[in-house]
């Protein structure tokens, strides 16, 4: 959810799945459920499935800011878009809980079955290395994770293709 804005979370936990399994031959079945996101669709797909461990047995990150909230906190990292990570987050600070790392324990925690995360980025982009420490903090953490660093630029193609690289990694579990 936004700190002063839409409550995207809830809507989509509410609203949009309930209504894509009324509307779709969709399963309830958690091992036959993935997320997908590109950029901050990528947190915000890994934060879904974190927030739902019940619904995604697997979370994907395309050219993903995973660690978008830590990295606005700290104030690391090129934020081109910094107005609209002020709108989700606020420019108050960054919630404890919005934390992908946070989220993980949250789950461990509460013996929920962890997602697994995909994470494929461009190993030249600006959060490669962070998406590397993520996955290797997740992984002492117990949850499975796939990390694909690329020659992938950060555009819409290198997108396509990760998409179809990420069907194909689905089709062949």
């Amino acid at each position: 959810n936004m700190d002063s804005g839409a409550g995207w979370s809830d809507i989509f936990s509410m609203k949009i799945w309930p209504m894509v399994h009324k509307m779709l031959p969709t399963s309830d079945e958690r091992c036959s459920n993935f997320i997908a996101g590109i950029g901050m669709g990528g947190y915000g797909a890994v934060r879904i499935a974190l927030d739902n461990p019940d619904w995604f047995c697997e979370a994907a990150a395309f050219n993903g800011w995973v660690d978008a909230p830590e990295r606005f906190a700290s104030g690391s990292g090129d934020f081109p878009e910094k107005w609209a990570l002020e709108e989700v987050f606020g420019n108050n600070g960054v919630r404890k809980e919005d934390a992908v790392s946070e989220l993980i324990c949250s789950v461990k925690e509460s013996d929920k079955p962890l997602p697994e995360i995909y994470i494929d980025c461009g190993k030249d982009s600006s959060f490669a290395n962070s998406n590397e420490a993520l996955a290797e903090f997740a992984r002492k953490a117990g949850c499975s994770v796939e990390l694909n660093l690329t020659d992938a630029a950060d555009d819409w193609r290198s997108a396509n293709r990760q998409l179809e690289q990420y069907i194909l990694h689905i089709v062949n579990r």
